[in-house]
């Protein structure tokens, strides 16, 4: 059976008897990797799959309203990014992404963690020059980073919980933020599960949305 690709490096031992085993020859060491592996189990705390249909039950001020997000990407300046455009605005020339995600609006995964970039309508991505790490790999509880765009957004590494929502329950990643403003401060919290992304989201304007089926 083949063996599994591995970065490392091997040592033979000869094993004791009544014969010596001959001397193992000398490895030479594998070329190091142009770019650094993306830790898989962080990274799939974001799946960014184009096609992917996500759908949520949301509250807000006291009406309950059911939203169905896609996911798209589009080359851009700094390389090809991912947003998320909530259907029908699927078929517009030009769709608000801004507020579909935790973030900035635009997304991509790199070996850095999670990177993101202003945008509030699909237009806009034609005219990012740099991403900002919403996200830092590998994942470390504790953890904050700091967004700076039209607000200062801090995102906190909370730990693992487990979230039940109406498409099932997920062992998640917590992640708390906080939108900060000079007079005023906001909090909100969200929960990305592996293979899934964001399970459940309680924004800092206190609208609450929890995943009810997912599609790829």
């Amino acid at each position: 059976m083949a063996m599994p690709r591995v970065v490392a490096v091997c040592v033979l031992v000869a094993c004791g008897g009544s014969r010596s085993a001959p001397p193992a020859p000398a490895l030479s060491p594998r070329p190091a990797l142009a770019v650094a592996a993306i830790p898989s189990d962080d990274a799939a705390l974001l799946p960014l799959v184009p096609g992917a249909v996500y759908e949520y039950d949301a509250t807000f001020s006291g009406k309950s309203s059911h939203v169905v997000r896609v996911v798209r990407t589009k080359e851009t300046p700094v390389g090809r990014l991912f947003y998320f455009v909530e259907s029908p605005e699927v078929a517009d020339d030009n769709p608000s992404i801004g507020s579909n995600n935790f973030g900035l609006g635009a997304y991509r995964v790199t070996s850095k963690g999670i990177e993101t970039a202003d945008a509030y309508f699909l237009d806009e991505m034609t005219k990012i020059t740099a991403l900002q790490l919403a996200v830092a790999f590998p994942i470390e509880h504790g953890a904050t980073t700091t967004l700076l765009g039209g607000k200062k957004l801090e995102t906190t590494v909370v730990g693992p919980e487990t979230v039940t929502v109406p498409a099932g329950t997920f062992e998640c990643l917590r992640l708390d933020q906080r939108e900060v403003w000079p007079e005023q401060v906001y909090e909100g919290r969200v929960w990305l599960s592996k293979g899934v992304g964001t399970v459940k989201r309680v924004y800092v304007t206190g609208r609450t949305e929890v995943l009810t089926t997912f599609r790829r």
